[in-house]
């Protein structure tokens, strides 16, 4: 190993050592805060409560497929208020629920009208898209050269630029999840700015594949 190498390889093993340490002062700030609301904000305990209630609903409708149900919910909560829940449904479904039916656009639509199910949708993905991508490099960006040295190298510069012509398109299928891809693109290290302009890209015509879809 030449000098160059020991030197990247120190600053890889650096650079894991300070995210190490944040995520376990996120973990401690995490554990107080809910131990606090839970002792003593009791209003927030019930907002705890509420989200459980929509995360279990999410799921559970999700596995059933239930449109009609899913619709008057979207109803409910109103165009504003339905935009977190959405978030929470379409990161569940392309995380947790991949191969589950695809719903929620048609959800959005009835519940409504097209345009607003669109800007929804749109929204949804693209901070699903960019949350998996920071995740991916945050969690990748070093301890995979690190482990794998020389091969990652080679590996991603043979992937790299196939990359540049499958990441537009493969955003673009409901059937992959969106977090796949995102993760890859920080795996391959292509610019986030160039990854945000394959989403855009492909999840408008997967908003386009959906709509036709039903």
């Amino acid at each position: 190993m030449n000098q160059q190498d020991r030197a990247l390889s120190h600053n890889f093993k650096k650079s894991l050592t300070v995210k190490a340490a944040i995520l376990l002062l996120l973990a401690c700030l995490l554990f107080i805060v809910i131990f606090l609301v839970k002792r003593y904000f009791y209003i927030l305990d019930a907002y705890v409560y509420t989200w459980e209630f929509h995360l279990l609903f999410a799921v559970n409708n999700l596995k059933k497929a239930n449109l009609e149900l899913y619709t008057e919910y979207l109803q409910s909560l109103g165009a504003l208020g339905s935009l977190p829940f959405l978030f929470l449904a379409h990161s569940i479904q392309n995380v947790y629920l991949p191969f589950s039916k695809h719903i929620l656009f048609a959800a959005s639509t009835q519940a409504f009208g097209f345009p607003i199910a669109i800007v929804a949708s749109l929204l949804s993905f693209l901070i699903l898209g960019c949350t998996s991508y920071g995740i991916g490099n945050f969690f990748l960006g070093d301890l995979v050269p690190l482990v794998s040295g020389e091969k990652y190298k080679k590996f991603r510069k043979k992937m790299t630029v196939s990359a540049l012509f499958f990441l537009p398109a493969t955003f673009a299928v409901p059937a992959i999840p969106i977090s796949l891809l995102a993760l890859l693109s920080a795996f391959l290290k292509i610019p986030f700015i160039r990854t945000i302009q394959f989403m855009a890209i492909g999840f408008s015509i997967r908003i386009i594949w959906l709509a036709v879809a039903g």
